[in-house]
């Protein structure tokens, strides 16, 4: 398990750097995941989505995590991850920003590509 780290400079460059992250949030009691485009402003981060349901919990100070990795999605399987819970809110402007309250910068190992099954040889799995 990852040890809950401050706020880092490498979890800011992460986030910068890779600019699409994840938000999770919850919608009716229900779990949902929202595609992100993030940046670091100060203390805060700025998330950018067409999602309505990212306005309404920005509207709503709800506590959300936000989930940033290097992973390219040609199958890389090493990289860095950082996982960051907050509270959202909006601006006058319509900005939503997160502002980090607990952070987790760790390395990510995936291993083999999953779904692929390994063969015999003869074509069995």
């Amino acid at each position: 398990m990852a040890a809950h780290m401050p706020w880092t400079q490498a979890g800011r460059q992460l986030i910068d750097s890779v600019g699409i992250g994840r938000v999770a949030l919850s919608s009716g009691a229900l779990p949902v995941v929202i595609v992100v485009r993030c940046r670091v402003d100060d203390d805060r981060i700025v998330l950018h989505s067409t999602d309505t349901e990212l306005l309404r919990a920005a509207r709503a100070a709800d506590v959300v995590a936000l989930q940033v990795d290097n992973l390219a999605a040609t199958g890389a399987t090493d990289g860095s991850s950082v996982l960051i819970t907050g509270v959202l809110a909006i601006d006058d402007s319509g900005t939503v920003t997160l502002t980090p309250g607990i952070a987790s910068h760790t390395p990510v190992h995936l291993g083999p590509t999953a779904g692929r099954a390994q063969t015999d040889g003869a074509g069995s799995a």
